[in-house]
């Protein structure tokens, strides 16, 4: 071997010796691989599609072909969705007593529980207590969707009992909640 080439060798061993912790380095603090995509969105099931459609009977006779799931968190939805259902149906009785077994199951959609209730009172001519229902959602505040709809459920209750300055309050505060249309 000629001197020159092994002068070019050693050169390169030792080039190599002095960048091997740099490149330890770089590998370590390499960025992470990116995460796994997320799993596509599944199609929602065909009572959801039934009930955002407003075709309640369809959806409450599909619920109770299928029976309630097994699994715990599925069980839930399926007795939320019988509840919805029922109060939609005239079932005022079986969805107020079937929104009481649900108080906490779900805490995101807990304020929506408590609309429904308000609302199944009001079904049941249980004026007082859907009336405190109503305001007590108003008074957490919270979810303003739920807000929106308590306001208006609660002006209507409010108009059919004679109460019109009430109302008027409330469809006013509506609109300062919500802006002009």
């Amino acid at each position: 071997m000629s001197a020159k080439l092994r002068q070019a060798l050693g050169s390169a061993v030792l080039a190599g010796l002095l960048l091997l912790p740099f490149a330890a380095r770089l590998y370590k603090e390499s960025p992470p691989p990116p995460p796994p995509p997320l799993p596509a969105l599944t199609a929602p099931s065909e009572v959801a599609v039934l009930i955002r459609r407003h075709r309640y009977e369809e959806a409450h006779a599909a619920l109770r072909r299928s029976g309630p799931p097994e699994a715990p968190a599925l069980a839930t939805v399926y007795q939320f969705r019988l509840a919805v259902c029922e109060r939609a149906l005239g079932l005022a009785d079986s969805a107020h007593a079937r929104l009481l077994r649900l108080e906490g199951r779900r805490p995101e959609i807990e304020a929506y529980r408590r609309l429904w209730l308000a609302h199944t009172l009001q079904l049941l001519n249980r004026r007082e207590e859907a009336v405190a229902g109503y305001e007590a959602l108003l008074v957490k505040g919270g979810n303003e969707a739920v807000a929106d709809s308590a306001r208006l459920y609660l002006a209507r209750l409010f108009v059919a009992g004679g109460d019109h300055r009430r109302a008027l309050a409330l469809y006013r505060a509506q609109r300062a909640a919500t802006g002009p249309t």
